[in-house]
């Protein structure tokens, strides 16, 4: 029992020190959210409608694949180092739970009994590290995003063919004097902004839930803490009944000895 609470003390610690290296990828990712979609919207600002196609083939891509691969490469920069970790902390775990129960009868019958418990058993042991090992084989992180503004659009090389992103008509454009046209663009632009201020605050959203964040990027590291929760758990019935077992041995071997014993006279014939 001794070996088993010593063992998870060190993985607790484990976790501990994960869960700050998860804290600092939290800060890194909301810095890189503020900071990134806040120069798109001074980009935006800044575009003429001769210059706008530029920065929307640079910046945007069709159907926003550039804005999408740039946030993903960033997540999985900061939370892939992370991932492998899980991945490392579960198998050791595994392996310590499985150097418990081999031994289970050097421990004694209480420790027996535990390694038979619904916690610690091969196939619980086992759904635990299989979630989490798999981690390693990183695949990437689907961040799920509900607000998706830049839809079907493909783009091509003039403004005509990027007016769609920003909500402006064909037929429209084409009607427009100079005039008209520079204030429907900077209407447009401010649309845009708007759209990058939506997108930045559902990723913020995210990010600042830590559960919904775990969820999304380590959900393994959740099985994880929970594994250890119903442990220790475990451990604290076992051992709260072994006192109570040795409570009941120390009663018998006093009432043994005879110091519950009452002395009797001898009824008189």
């Amino acid at each position: 029992m001794e070996y088993l609470n010593k063992t998870l003390e060190k993985r607790r610690k484990e976790i501990q020190d994960l869960n700050k290296e998860i804290s600092q990828a939290r800060i890194h990712l909301r810095e890189f959210i503020i900071r990134y979609f806040s120069d798109l919207s001074r980009q935006v600002s800044g575009t003429s409608l001769e210059t706008f196609n530029d920065f929307v083939t640079r910046e945007i891509g069709d159907e926003g694949s550039i804005i999408d691969t740039r946030v993903q490469n960033e997540f999985e920069k900061q939370t892939q180092g992370i991932s492998n970790e899980i991945a490392k902390i579960g198998t050791t775990f595994n392996a310590d739970m499985s150097s418990f129960e081999k031994h289970a009868r050097i421990f004694g019958e209480i420790a027996k009994k535990l390694s038979q418990s619904k916690i610690i058993n091969a196939t619980s042991i086992k759904a635990a590290r299989d979630g989490i090992v798999a981690v390693a084989r990183f695949t990437g992180i689907d961040l799920a995003l509900k607000f998706k503004p830049w839809g079907a659009v493909k783009l091509a090389g003039n403004i005509n063919k990027a007016l769609p992103l920003i909500g402006l008509a064909f037929e429209a454009w084409d009607s427009y004097n100079k005039y008209q046209k520079q204030q429907e663009f900077e209407k447009a632009k401010e649309e845009m902004k708007s759209h990058f201020d939506n997108q930045k605050k559902e990723i913020l959203e995210l990010i600042n839930n830590e559960t919904k964040f775990k969820q999304t990027c380590f959900p393994s590291t959740l099985k994880l803490e929970k594994s250890f929760q119903e442990i220790e758990e475990e451990i604290k019935k076992t051992q709260e009944c072994d006192q109570e077992f040795e409570k009941w041995i120390k009663t018998g071997e006093d009432f043994i000895k005879g110091e519950d014993f009452i002395d009797v006279e001898p009824e008189e014939a």
